[in-house]
């Protein structure tokens, strides 16, 4: 057992690197969490997992084994008293990151409109979600949802023959359509985390099959644009993605907070692979 006279042989030097030995424990069962279950790929790619584990690693290897490299001095009589307040000041720090991370880590995963989108752990609160919902997220992983809008008798405003005898009737009964989603809207609520459609993943994974990207749609830019136009995927690696998960359940997109990507969908509803896009002004470049 390392007593305080045992810590008095060693130079500051010495005793930064054993700090910084126990610093990698602590960063190696933080960074499993982070990465296999807070953040599972691609969402640590694209959803702020890497920055999050950027906040924990400054935390764990400079400022605790940079504090006690310069404090360090075994023949100070306080020695304990400063390894004790470098011990209280990591923790803290440490503590305050890691709950950040967590904050802001995926809790829920919904499939909308033949897309994946994220919600925040911390942006729950906001969204006026029922205690059903909200009880159902898992600890240390996303929940994931299908948002189920029915399809029978959908009106395509863009398709729909128009003429000035139906209008008013069109315009109409496409505005009932969108009643549920608007008015979820206006109480605060995206209208992919409306309660009533949000229906278990695993259990309505047909619904992620009836749309899939194809290299006909690649060359469409509207299709993959996502809503802050802050990736960009390369139309060649695109395709090339597509052709080698040709054979996989579905091939779909995802959108994160910082990032944009291509997955490919297994039969369990798990995400196969993804391909990443490359942080710019559009989603497809040439």
């Amino acid at each position: 057992m390392l007593t305080l006279k045992g810590l008095r042989n060693y130079n500051r030097y010495q005793a930064a690197l054993g700090h910084l030995s126990l610093s990698l424990i602590v960063f190696a069962i933080l960074g499993y969490l982070v990465y296999f279950c807070w953040y599972p790929q691609p969402l640590f790619a694209i959803d702020a997992g890497w920055q999050g584990l950027r906040i924990i690693a400054f935390v764990d290897f400079v400022l605790g084994p940079f504090i006690t490299l310069f404090i360090f001095n075994p023949k100070k009589k306080e020695l304990f008293k400063d390894l004790a307040i470098i011990a209280l000041i990591q923790i803290s720090a440490l503590s305050y990151g890691t709950y950040h991370v967590y904050q802001s880590r995926p809790a829920i995963v919904v499939y909308a409109d033949n897309q994946y989108r994220t919600v925040a752990l911390s942006q729950l609160e906001f969204h006026n979600l029922p205690d059903a919902i909200l009880s159902d997220i898992p600890l240390l992983s996303p929940k994931f949802y299908v948002l189920d809008i029915p399809r029978d008798n959908i009106i395509d405003i863009k398709t729909v023959n128009i003429t000035p005898e139906n209008i008013d009737s069109v315009l109409d009964q496409f505005d009932q359509q969108r009643l549920p989603l608007l008015e979820a809207a206006q109480h605060g609520t995206p209208y992919y985390l409306l309660p009533i459609r949000l229906k278990p993943y695993y259990d309505n994974l047909s619904l992620i099959q009836t749309y899939r990207i194809s290299e006909k749609d690649i060359s469409v830019e509207q299709q993959l644009t996502p809503l802050n136009n802050a990736t960009a995927l390369d139309i060649d690696s695109a395709k090339d993605f597509i052709e080698t998960n040709k054979a996989a359940y579905s091939i779909t997109s995802i959108q994160g907070r910082f990032g944009h990507a291509l997955v490919s969908i297994n039969t369990d509803g798990s995400f196969k692979s993804y391909l990443e896009g490359q942080y710019t002004k559009g989603w497809l470049t040439k």
